[in-house]
């Protein structure tokens, strides 16, 4: 039986997927992606869960100004349109508010609610206390190495060209 273009895709696939299972900053990360799992916050609230996506947004928002749309967009290195679904998202759910900006009506700005701010309290505390737990059980020279490494690593990935643009 002559080979069809589905089998050679499937054994493509299946020759990529092993030498990724074999690469060793694949080897490195998949495992860590796997335990950052556990360090996401977990947002049980009347409102649902919290994406991380939405952390980013909500710890950006922290701060003691509103920011507009477009400053969260920048600061998230996303698309305008991706922040403004997700800040609709949020705004829904009672986290933010929205306002046209007095200085520029053409601009949106977004706000935490009271309800976020008590909700990021608490999930920021839990999430130190398992930072802390993390960090008890490493050595100082884990610790070290670790820093020295993701430092390394995040300078790779935003000087190491990629599709079009760097990663961040």
């Amino acid at each position: 039986m002559p080979e069809t273009t589905a089998d050679h895709v499937g054994e493509h696939v299946i020759d990529v997927v092993g030498e990724l299972r074999r690469d060793w900053l694949a080897v490195l990360l998949d495992p860590l992606i796997r335990a950052a799992v556990l360090l996401q916050p977990e947002a049980h609230s009347v409102h649902g869960h919290v994406s991380l996506s939405e952390w980013f947004a909500l710890m950006e928002l922290a701060g003691p100004a509103p920011l507009t749309q477009r400053d969260l967009a920048e600061r998230l290195d996303l698309e305008k349109s991706t922040v403004s679904r997700l800040v609709a998202g949020l705004e829904r759910r009672g986290l933010v508010t929205r306002r046209r900006d007095p200085d520029n009506r053409r601009f949106a700005q977004v706000a935490l609610t009271e309800h976020a701010r008590v909700l990021i309290t608490r999930l920021a505390a839990g999430m130190l206390e398992r930072h802390a737990q993390i960090s008890a059980a490493m050595t100082q020279a884990e610790r070290d190495a670790l820093a020295t490494g993701v430092t390394a690593l995040v300078r790779a990935m935003h000087e190491a060209p990629s599709a079009g643009r760097p990663l961040r």
